[in-house]
């Protein structure tokens, strides 16, 4: 008898583990690049903030909102993990939806916040464009599109989930999404807390 061979199930199994530790990677070297980039762009707003053209700026209030909204998201990312764990396909759908609407609802107050940046007579664009809203715009931006990748994330997700694709035994893709998700989610009370104490 050839013991050699692996049985097929063994396979499986061990095919799995290494697409997952390949896609767990994955995950970690996008969240390592986009530290870096915001660490470039945090120190150049640092030295630029030194010109004489800089206007001090009042941190928009839709901010400290969004802040919170973003700041419940991954609280309702977490309660869909833990309601999977738990076999509660039913109440994780509805903490993903709830993760969704509330990502959406954060990229919409971006574009509120630079309306009132605009109310206080600073402009990141135009004639009357001002170095520090110009920093405000690409630092806000470069976040909103790398939390649009994050929902289509959870949009991928979601829909896995209403297809039952996770269980307690194996809720990887679940907890990828999640990973990404609370980084974004951190990320942004990075950057807030930039904002308010160094403008």
């Amino acid at each position: 008898m050839d013991t050699s061979a692996l049985n097929p199930a063994t396979e499986a199994d061990e095919a799995k583990r290494k697409k997952y530790k390949a896609e767990k990677m994955m995950v970690w070297l996008l969240t390592f690049s986009v530290i870096m980039i915001f660490a470039g762009l945090t120190s150049a707003y640092i030295i630029r903030k030194e010109s004489k053209d800089w206007i001090t700026f009042r941190l928009p209030d839709i901010y400290f909102i969004s802040t919170a909204v973003l700041l419940i998201s991954s609280a309702t990312m977490i309660l869909a993990i833990n309601s999977i764990k738990k076999e509660k396909a039913g109440p994780a759908r509805i903490a993903m939806a709830v993760t969704l609407f509330l990502g959406i609802v954060f990229c919409y107050s971006q574009y509120s916040g630079f309306y009132e940046l605009h109310q206080q007579g600073i402009y990141s664009l135009g004639n009357k464009a001002n170095i520090a809203a110009s920093f405000i715009l690409v630092l806000t931006l470069t976040h909103v599109f790398h939390l649009v990748l994050a929902i289509g994330s959870v949009i991928w997700t979601f829909l896995k989930l209403l297809k039952g694709a996770y269980s307690p035994k194996d809720y990887h893709g679940l907890q990828l999404c999640a990973t990404f998700w609370h980084f974004m989610d951190i990320l942004w009370v990075y950057l807030f807390l930039f904002l308010y104490f160094i403008r």
